[in-house]
């Protein structure tokens, strides 16, 4: 029985520790893991995103940041929209890699530009963007007050920008997405942005919330 009993528990960590690193992945994607975790990212709930681009209301000749891209999906989308220049940031190297392939002929244009680095310290100059996006990335800041501080930055007078959180752990309510949005506007409200608003929309799984900040 205590035989049994230790192979049980072990077994029981050992998966415990897989879930938890496969888990990791969707905070910074890497390596093979990594890698089918923005296919997955690209074809999961692209009504999140959608709805994310919709509140931006990008227009004709905005340029947009869009932090934590992933697989660069709505970095493909914004560029649809506008003639200006598109830009990502996201700490996956792998994330970067696949945002690339995905946006070659953008970026040969040179209409676009995906680099890889954090959220808390932008590599683009004060007052460069229209527009600023992120797609359930912001509870994977380390340091949210910086980002914010941070966008605050890039953004033009009259910018805006849009941050949609949708709580993801298995057992989230809805309730769960709206404290990380509320979290978003005390955060938006110290970095000195005004008319910040909360939207919200059902999605699968649990409910999503959308931040909007004016400069």
């Amino acid at each position: 029985m205590t035989t049994a009993t230790h192979g049980s528990g072990s077994a029981s960590a050992a998966a415990h520790k897989a879930k938890g690193t496969f888990s990791s992945h969707f905070g910074r994607p890497r390596g093979v893991v990594g890698r089918f975790v923005g296919w997955f990212m690209a074809s999961r709930n692209p009504a999140r995103g959608d709805w994310g681009l919709e509140l931006l209301d990008v227009g004709p000749e905005d340029n947009v940041l869009e932090i934590g891209f992933g697989p660069g999906v709505f970095l493909e989308k914004a560029a649809a929209r506008t003639s200006g220049h598109v830009a990502g940031v996201d700490h996956s190297d792998v994330m970067v890699a696949q945002a690339k392939r995905r946006n070659k002929a953008t970026i040969a244009e040179g209409r676009m530009r995906v680099v890889q680095g954090d959220a808390s310290s932008l590599p683009f100059p004060d007052a460069h963007f229209d527009r600023v996006l992120s797609i359930n990335s912001y509870h994977h800041w380390h340091d949210p007050a910086a980002a914010m501080n941070e966008i605050a930055r890039v953004l033009k007078p009259g910018g805006a920008v849009v941050i949609v959180e949708q709580a993801m752990a298995k057992d989230a309510t809805d309730e769960a997405s709206r404290a990380i949005g509320r979290d978003v506007v005390e955060r938006m409200n110290l970095a000195g942005f005004s008319n910040v608003e909360t939207r919200e929309r059902p999605m699968p799984q649990r409910l999503a919330v959308g931040v909007i900040g004016r400069r």
